[in-house]
């Protein structure tokens, strides 16, 4: 698959997106 490394890394961006904003939603619930 050419475009494997691109997928992969959306895949990765999107990842670390959700974890942060669990992360930043469950630690600072009070700035949302």
């Amino acid at each position: 698959i050419p475009y494997m490394h691109a997928i992969w890394h959306l895949f990765v961006i999107g990842g670390s997106a959700c974890h942060f904003a669990a992360i930043y939603s469950g630690v600072l619930p009070h700035t949302v």
